[in-house]
């Protein structure tokens, strides 16, 4: 990957930020929007998480109810 210079590492933040309403209501992957950038998905990842977004935005309840669906599925097994 190429070292970009905080003036070019500024705008491409302030792009990611632009972006990042689509990947919230789901009309743009995160692929997606890293291949709008220029850059590969990690690196996207990795600006968000400094940014403070978390890659994965599930609550309390959601994380529950996964870990019952599992239990559930090895249970049968």
């Amino acid at each position: 990957m190429t070292t970009l210079s905080n003036k070019d590492m500024d705008k491409l933040k302030e792009k990611a930020l632009q972006l990042r309403p689509k990947i919230d209501n789901l009309e743009y992957s995160h692929g997606r929007v890293a291949e709008i950038l220029g850059i590969s998905k990690e690196h996207l990842i990795e600006i968000y998480c400094e940014m403070g977004f978390p890659y994965y935005t599930m609550d309390i309840s959601e994380v529950k109810e996964d870990i019952n669906t599992y239990k559930r599925f090895f249970k049968k097994a």
